[in-house]
């Protein structure tokens, strides 16, 4: 005899395939399906210090929870069998759970709604991606930091407006993306802190259910601190927005670093040595060296960065309250967390192996200006003039000279004593040069102080989780 899973719409009738499909979100629910887990575990265990579910009820529903919880593919593995399309997990468990218990499956599903659960499971799982990326960025900032101080005795290219600008310590190029990386970093746990340790439960399906768990209970569990107004826990996602935001901000800064260094590439052939791995050639060209690493991660970042665009078109038309519009939303986040953590894994790997060759750019340099501003700022100080005067003084003699090293402009030279042919007489004039390494010091600081901050969040959500699970344990009855 065919099962016949428990329907929250088998009141209204029946639907067609076509459109189960397209409203379902079942499969898209699958990065989030454990925490969503967890949350009715949480609520299990409320309910049941309550006294408002018998205690071998409880005991029995918390066996079976604890089995999803381990492996949430047995749901899928069943909607299969039943040949069901649920309209999300949410369905998919409580049907799950009916088939396995029978009526008192029902018991788990008082004081609660799918938009208080579901607000609540996103900030879960955003907990988790974040812990991950942030894990992930900080490796890739002390690789960074490493290749900054290797490769400060090497030389390297600065631009401004595609031109080329000063020649300086390749250190600066590291700790350029690290100090950014750095802030986003900073952006991306205050995100996390600021919108991911709110509790949403209670709230119901708007604004609250006639049930009052302990707060307590649940915060300990789940790790919530505040309990936010359920209007706003049920009908906002502003929590996704601001984690989107500072994504935006990192995919920016992947794909602004990834278009360098393919420009940088293509200048000065030879230059930057990229790892094998990360380089392909052409079908019919064998000489090409292509960066394709780099050109799709340029592309995934924008791909990504029209997500944010997507989730605020989505949200912005919007009455308040929930509204299955939102479960769009769901999959940009879970789609923009885990394309942030594979580019930053793949970006890890190629800083780890990249080389600067400063005897190509030696050579390079030749022939090119780089030392304009060097030579003005000296000229004043020697000559006891102001600045804009000096300044006016090297565009003559470069404008007398064609734009080139002429005699005007070796007059200009000699006076301050600048050789052209000695690029670090040049850029030791300055002081951000002498001050690299030590800089290098004080960011290693700032990440140390990083890391001890996420070990102690990693450590925090490891005590609510063991604590979570042992209680379902004591309740099921599996003992101390």
């Amino acid at each position: 005899m065919k099962e016949q899973p428990l329907r929250y719409r088998e009141h209204i009738g029946d639907s067609k395939p076509l459109v189960e499909e397209f409203i379902s979100s079942f499969k898209a629910d699958r990065p989030i399906a454990k925490s969503i887990v967890i949350v009715h575990a949480a609520h299990l265990i409320g309910l049941y210090k309550e006294k408002m579910i018998p205690s071998s009820v409880a005991s029995k529903i918390a066996k079976e929870l604890l089995l999803v919880l381990e492996n949430p593919e047995q749901v899928y593995n069943w909607s299969k069998r039943v040949g069901c399309t649920f309209e999300d997990f949410f369905e998919a468990l409580e049907s799950y759970l009916h088939y396995r218990l029978g009526e008192i499956a029902g018991y788990l599903y008082l004081g609660r709604s799918r938009n208080d659960f579901i607000s609540a499971a996103l900030r879960l799982a955003a907990r988790e991606y974040s812990v991950d990326l942030l894990d992930k960025l900080l490796r890739l900032r002390n690789i960074l930091l490493d290749k900054g101080e290797k490769q400060s005795g090497k030389l390297f290219p600065y631009f401004t407006h595609l031109q080329l600008a000063q020649i300086g310590s390749a250190a600066h190029y590291f700790i350029a993306f690290e100090e950014a990386l750095s802030k986003i970093w900073s952006s991306i746990f205050d995100a996390t802190l600021r919108h991911c340790y709110d509790n949403p439960l209670g709230s119901g399906p708007a604004v609250g259910t006639t049930v009052l768990l302990s707060n307590e209970v649940v915060s300990k569990l789940l790790c919530f601190e505040v309990q936010v107004a359920p209007y706003y826990a049920t009908g906002s996602r502003l929590f996704i927005l601001d984690l989107l935001a500072s994504l935006l901000s990192l995919f920016m800064e992947f794909s602004r670093f990834a278009n360098d260094i393919i420009t940088v590439n293509t200048l000065i052939p030879g230059f930057i040595e990229s790892p094998r791995e990360h380089v392909a050639t052409s079908s019919i060209m064998p000489h090409k060296q292509n960066l394709v690493s780099l050109e799709l991660i340029r592309a995934k970042c924008g791909k990504a960065i029209g997500w944010l665009s997507s989730a605020f078109s989505i949200l912005k038309g919007l009455t308040y309250g929930y509204n299955l519009d939102f479960q769009e939303l769901n999959i940009l986040l879970v789609k923009a967390f885990r394309e942030a953590i594979e580019v930053t894994k793949v970006f890890e790997d190629y800083i780890a192996n990249i080389n600067v060759v400063d005897e190509v750019l030696r050579e390079w340099v030749r022939d090119k200006i780089f030392w304009s501003s060097e030579l003005a700022e000296e000229l004043a100080k020697k000559l006891n003039i102001s600045f804009r005067e000096a300044y006016y003084k090297v565009a003559k003699a470069l404008r007398d000279d064609g734009w080139r090293l002429g005699e005007n402009t070796k007059k200009l030279l000699k006076i301050v004593g600048i050789r052209t042919d000695n690029l670090f007489d040049i850029i030791s004039r300055r002081p951000w040069e002498k001050r690299v390494l030590s800089h290098i010091r004080y960011k290693r600081e700032k990440l140390a102080s990083d890391v001890e901050r996420l070990d102690s969040l990693q450590k925090r959500l490891q005590e609510c989780k063991a604590t979570l699970i042992r209680e379902l344990r004591r309740l099921a009855g599996e003992g101390f």
